[in-house]
């Protein structure tokens, strides 16, 4: 008999209904791609293992694809289209895996996590790739607890950002918001990567 662990029915469907979150390709400047969803109250198919699982949240999942290059990726909740003013609610979640189904600790399908970006001041997430690998990523957003702050359900932006890492003399930004440098910080006089 086969002995290989397969994944759940429920999961591999949530994982084909996958979101598409496209990113523009950056041409010297970061470019940002966005997915929106309400998401319902209740337990969700996935849960954050880097919170030991403890959100428990439904989630929705986002995949998008990341081009060969040397990139960034920077992911946020804190974007103009998730629901409210108040950056108490909703209370997200967001974790990255490159297989979508796996749920194993032992092959560490889980890169990436963020739950709150400040506790108690803002609970939306946020969190950075640095140097990520080309390929396609699942990116889940679930709601702490799987508590929604309205009946039904929160609104939930999901903000994708590639930023170009740049090689030495190529002109940067000193902010760091539009590229990085590769081999350290981009110096304000001459905006040339060292």
């Amino acid at each position: 008999a086969d002995m290989t662990c397969q994944p759940a029915a429920d999961r591999i469907a949530a994982c084909s209904a996958a979101l598409p979150l496209v990113i523009p390709m950056p041409t010297g400047s970061a470019t940002v791609g966005r997915g929106t969803a309400v998401i319902s109250a209740g337990a969700g198919l996935f849960s954050a293992q880097c919170l030991l699982g403890s959100t428990g949240g439904r989630e929705e999942i986002f995949r998008l694809t990341v081009p060969m290059g040397a990139w960034d990726l920077l992911l946020t909740t804190d974007s103009p289209g998730t629901a409210g003013t108040d950056p108490l609610e909703p209370d997200t979640v967001i974790y990255v895996r490159r297989a979508c189904t796996d749920t194993s600790t032992a092959s560490a399908p889980m890169e990436w996590c963020d739950d709150d970006i400040e506790a108690g001041v803002n609970q939306r997430s946020a969190f950075e790739i640095l140097d990520v690998a080309a390929g396609d990523l699942f990116a889940f957003v679930e709601l702490y607890g799987g508590s929604a702050p309205v009946d039904g359900g929160a609104r939930v932006e999901l903000a994708a950002t590639l930023r170009p890492v740049l090689s030495t003399g190529a002109a940067c930004d000193p902010s760091g918001d539009d590229n990085r440098c590769a081999m350290g910080d981009c110096p304000v006089a001459t905006r040339v990567c060292p």
